[in-house]
């Protein structure tokens, strides 16, 4: 069924021969209410996230544009990814753990000196986050990110930059 699936999806890839990682069902969250009722697919093949809507690609992204990732932490379904030049995707989806897992090993291997930052929220505040970084706000370069006390360091996979400057700070 999953192969059947992807072979439908996969006319719709920028590359036809792109291989892919992981394929799940996810509901988009909204900034009000509960997620979406409209069941969508998460593909994520080695440099892009495909979202598809009724079978049609609705967002494409490439994976070393993702900024951070902000996860709810009350439940284990509810995160977004995060796009400072584009709209945010905003999933629940019931792999969460797996997919963020790949994500975060593909981004660093592809951004090898950048931390991906993983944050954990309340789901309110996951909302709150998804209200303020909309497209407008973007434009004009206001962001609004959790501040590091949320973030989740010891899910993240270190960058160049970052490990070095820790090597760094225990030397100096």
């Amino acid at each position: 069924m999953v192969d059947k699936l992807i072979g439908e999806l996969s006319t719709q890839f920028i590359d036809n021969d792109e291989p892919v990682m992981i394929c799940e069902k996810f509901k988009k969250l909204k900034t009000f209410g509960e997620s979406d009722n409209e069941e969508r697919i998460y593909v994520m093949t080695f440099e892009r996230i495909y979202a598809f809507k009724n079978k049609k690609r609705s967002r494409l992204y490439l994976i070393k544009d993702v900024n951070a990732i902000i996860s709810s932490n009350e439940n284990e379904k509810d995160f977004t990814l995060f796009f400072e030049r584009s709209d945010d995707l905003h999933c629940s989806i019931s792999n969460r753990s797996d997919v963020l897992s790949l994500l975060k090993l593909r981004f660093n291997n592809i951004n090898r000196n950048i931390t991906l930052r993983h944050f954990a929220v309340s789901d309110s505040m996951l909302r709150q986050y998804h209200i303020n970084n909309n497209q407008k706000n973007k434009l004009a370069g206001i962001i609004d990110l959790p501040d590091d006390s949320s973030r989740l360091i010891a899910e993240e996979i270190k960058g160049e930059e970052e490990f070095n400057e820790e090597l760094r700070q225990r030397k100096g």
